[in-house]
Parts: structure tokens; sequence; C-alpha cells
């Protein structure tokens, strides 16, 4: 994934000349990127599948237990 820091470091190594991360930022952003950040995880949900694992790995000692997880439509 590019970030502003690795086009300002491309853009030295293959021209030679240096460039500010801000003005990559702003090529990025001319080229359609968009600033990606995850998404917060709730604390409790977490704790809450942490004890339906540790309740499936106690009823199923000889399986492994799997977790999967969906967000919207993407698996």
């Amino acid at each position: 994934m590019w970030t502003a820091r690795k086009v300002a470091h491309w853009v030295q190594a293959h021209t030679g000349q240096s460039m500010a991360e801000v003005t990559a930022w702003t090529y990025l952003r001319r080229l359609g990127f968009s600033l990606q950040r995850p998404r917060p995880r709730h604390t409790r949900a977490a704790s809450e599948q942490k004890q339906v694992v540790e309740a499936q790995r106690q009823l199923h000692p000889d399986k492994p237990v799997q977790v999967w997880s969906q967000d919207e439509a993407r698996v």
C-alpha cells in the first residue's frame, strides 16, 4: 500500500529530487487515494467473543476451534 512517505522515498530514489511528504500526499489524493484507518473494535464484543471461543474449546477439547467473522458483505 502506498503512503506519502513511500512515495517521497520512491521519487527521491528514482529521480534524485527530494519531495516533502505533504506534496506526496497531495499527489496520492489527486490519483484517488484516501486515508485508510481500521475501525475501532468494541471492547465488550471482543470479551464476549473470547468467552464463546473458550466455551467451545471446553466442549470440544479434541477439535481445533476456528474463529470466523463477517463485516458487512465481506468474510
